[in-house]
């Protein structure tokens, strides 16, 4: 599937950012074509479970703790939380529902979808556990993203964040400056 996008008079942010939300829908699209979604999840939980692991001892949650994923993607770290009431932010959630076959919401019922913007985001709520795992480098705002994830998450609260490092100088937008 090629890639197409539209120039326009908007500006250079905002025209990176529509192409790097196609690039990621079309990214998704093309790793999961050749898996089922019960090999993928079942991986996926087992990443996730080893992830958490290596910091669960120091997080401690009660099944009363808040948790928030922040970028969560269709397959992030909410999908382990079984417990505690979650809120998976992704602004591609509503395309992911549509497109990939790994995704429904209802398997996750105790998860609140939110389909937003890191930097959009906006909740009454606050989270012990704070999640952003490698969503915060897809931000169009750094500051603004880093700035509400110290907004929603507690006093005393934990985040978790993590970020996956791409040398491949087509995968970076810094060189489009």
């Amino acid at each position: 599937m090629p890639l197409i996008a539209r120039v326009s008079n908007s500006s250079d942010k905002t025209l990176k950012w529509k192409i790097a939300q196609k690039l990621e829908r079309w990214w998704w699209q093309k790793y999961l074509r050749n898996q089922t979604p019960e090999e993928y999840k079942t991986w996926k939980t087992a990443y996730w479970n080893k992830f958490f692991g290596i910091v669960a001892d120091e997080i401690q949650l009660s099944e009363s703790d808040s948790i928030a994923d922040i970028g969560c993607g269709p397959a992030g770290i909410f999908s382990i939380f079984r417990k505690q009431a979650v809120t998976a932010v992704d602004p591609l959630l509503d395309s992911y529902q549509g497109d990939l076959s790994v995704f429904n919401k209802s398997d996750y019922p105790n998860v609140t979808f939110v389909n937003s913007a890191i930097e959009d985001f906006e909740s009454p709520d606050r989270f012990q556990l704070v999640c952003c795992l490698n969503a915060i480098n897809h931000v169009s705002d750094l500051q603004l993203g880093f700035s509400k994830l110290a907004e929603i998450t507690v006093e005393n609260g934990y985040c978790l964040l993590s970020i996956d490092a791409h040398n491949q100088q087509f995968l970076r937008l810094d060189h489009l400056h």
